[in-house]
């Protein structure tokens, strides 16, 4: 991931047409989980997003299963497009917030992605579907000073940094 500073952004920009596309392909793949790579660029510390990819998955009604290499081939692709991957989003179906779970933010943090999407779809009582989307940003450990109560000032910075998984 070419976007790695522990706090990298303060605001996201996201293509509204982009977005109403994605939002149309989660409404017609409910009630299966679906997944897309969001490619973009940081400029400042905004964080554009201007594409959302289709990515290799596999959908069902409570989770949705990928490969991490497909991950490592968006970060190619989207460099040779002169962007970066940023992260993914993907839906939770039959829910209507659009909070993460545990499962989510392990993954985020695994594959070292500067945001994070969900698309939360609900069926309503109409019988018709709303989709609500939240973009996160990914969790990073803070870096941390370590000081011994006999040190006083100075202390060692120790930072945590996760290297992106391969299979």
């Amino acid at each position: 991931m070419a976007i790695g500073a522990p706090r990298p952004f303060s605001k996201v920009v996201v293509d509204k047409k982009e977005e109403a596309k994605f939002r149309r392909r989660v409404l017609r793949r409910y009630p299966k989980e679906y997944l897309e790579s969001l490619w973009g660029e940081k400029r400042g510390d905004i964080l554009y997003v201007v594409a959302f990819v289709k990515t290799e998955h596999k959908g069902t009604r409570k989770q949705c299963e990928y490969d991490e290499q497909e991950l490592d081939f968006h970060e190619e692709d989207a460099a040779e497009h002169g962007l970066h991957f940023l992260g993914t989003i993907h839906s939770h179906p039959n829910v209507s917030d659009t909070r993460f779970g545990d499962c989510d933010l392990e993954d985020c943090q695994d594959n070292q992605e500067a945001i994070m999407g969900i698309a939360a779809v609900e069926r309503l009582p109409n019988g018709r579907k709303k989709c609500r989307l939240a973009y996160w940003p990914a969790p990073r450990p803070i870096p941390t000073v370590r000081k011994s109560s006999d040190d006083g000032v100075s202390g060692k910075r120790v930072s945590r940094k996760s290297s992106r998984r391969r299979r």
